[in-house]
């Protein structure tokens, strides 16, 4: 059983209630596998499943430490997405995550009604920061899967990068701005950089707001251009995500 499989049923398992959709039994419209590199050894895994219909989308994601990094530091991420299409893009309408480090973990949920978050659960419940902000209060973003499936799905060239999106997981807003594209050996290069909003600890915020880096996407025989590379400079060295043919 590979890396997708297995990490697929263990995120139906841990994710599973009624308060979800049920996954759609169509076979999915998207299915991507990446594999991070920090430092050049191999850090982590990852692998996301959407269905994509006229109007709706349901995701599934997984991400755990791999390689050298995960014999010694054991985290994992699993989550589902789903919501609605517009003229324009996607909409968050139910988020749900479980993470795990070490023999600690965080279930969270969050509904949205609109733009807005209209809910946050998270169990065990978040301990309140200074620096914390109000869950309903953040209209206009959309979660961390409907976010990475709006970046990964193929597209076409003349709709690459110049974009951007704000993002808020249940306690943290922040926004991965892309710029203009230009040819890079073959390929099309978008700098981009991720930037802290709010939710944050205010030294985090003076310190390092934002992270420049760059996506490369490929163009292929469909017409449309697929990400293949994302890489840029992070707290543990140069940060590389790769995605398998």
């Amino acid at each position: 059983m590979n890396f997708l499989t297995r990490s697929l049923a263990a995120a139906a398992v841990v994710l599973a209630t009624p308060a979800m959709a049920e996954k759609p039994s169509t076979p999915p419209t998207l299915v991507k596998v990446y594999d991070l590199f920090l430092g050049g050894i191999k850090g982590g895994e990852m692998a996301i499943v959407t269905w994509i219909s006229d109007e709706s989308y349901h995701a599934e994601a997984v991400m755990r430490t791999a390689g050298v990094v995960g014999l010694v530091y054991n985290a994992s991420f699993t989550a589902t997405s789903e919501g609605a299409i517009t003229p324009d893009g996607y909409t968050t309408e139910r988020f749900k995550a479980q993470s795990a480090m070490y023999e600690k973990s965080q279930y969270v949920e969050m509904t949205y009604d609109g733009a807005a978050p209209a809910s946050v659960y998270a169990d065990p419940p978040f301990v309140p920061k200074p620096w914390e902000i109000e869950p309903t209060a953040q209209s206009g973003t959309i979660d961390p899967i409907t976010a990475a499936i709006t970046a990964l799905a193929p597209m076409p060239v003349e709709q690459l990068c110049r974009r951007s999106v704000e993002i808020f997981d249940g306690r943290k807003r922040y926004a991965v701005e892309l710029g203009a594209p230009e040819p890079d050996q073959g390929r099309i290069r978008c700098p981009a950089v991720y930037r802290r909003i709010a939710g944050f600890k205010p030294k985090q915020m003076r310190e390092t707001p934002e992270f420049p880096f760059s996506v490369w996407f490929e163009v292929r025989d469909d017409g449309l251009a697929h990400v293949k590379r994302a890489a840029g400079d992070s707290m543990f060295g140069i940060a590389v995500v790769l995605a398998r043919d």
